[in-house]
């Protein structure tokens, strides 16, 4: 199956594909772009790490940021993962079916668009706070209604706002 999203972290060290058979894959940016192996074999480069397969469907929406790779698919899980070694971090279901994702510059949340039309807001700082003081952590999760279609994209454009784009013209 073909690649249904892609990210490239801050630096432009790194890019990470998603594909329609739920695999995140990171690579190393310039060795994906080594004209060399690119003219080689189809195995001549590979991901970064081993692909990570956290997801049973589609990878709808991948984000960068802060050496966590965050990633959403169409089998309503959200998933972060350290881009260097790959160590699951976070890992939650949604209600809605993902559409696009977006964080905030400071890593506090998540922004999931939904192809329904809301817009839900995973509070990571409150969950990564739970897990300091060795709690079970909680998974706090606001449903934005604003939309009546599907979610085509969605900005965090400081830490209590965002804004979002739907099929409804809105």
């Amino acid at each position: 199956r073909g690649v249904t999203a892609l990210c490239v972290d801050e630096r432009g060290e790194h890019v990470v594909s998603g594909g329609g058979d739920g695999l995140v894959r990171p690579w190393c940016l310039s060795i994906a772009c080594d004209a060399e192996r690119c003219r080689g074999p189809r195995d001549a480069f590979a991901p970064l790490y081993d692909d990570w397969s956290d997801h049973t469907l589609p990878v709808v929406g991948i984000v960068l940021q802060g050496g966590r790779c965050w990633s959403v698919s169409s089998d309503r899980t959200l998933c972060g993962r350290e881009l260097y070694g790959g160590r699951k971090v976070f890992q939650a279901s949604l209600a809605g079916a993902p559409s696009c994702l977006a964080l905030d510059a400071l890593d506090s949340f998540a922004l999931v668009g939904t192809a329904e039309g809301p817009i839900l807001r995973v509070d990571l700082d409150a969950w990564a706070h739970a897990l300091t003081k060795r709690e079970e952590p909680s998974l706090n999760i606001a449903t934005y209604d604003g939309h009546s279609q599907k979610v085509v994209g969605v900005v965090a454009s400081n830490e209590t706002q965002f804004v979002s784009a739907s099929q409804d013209g809105t």
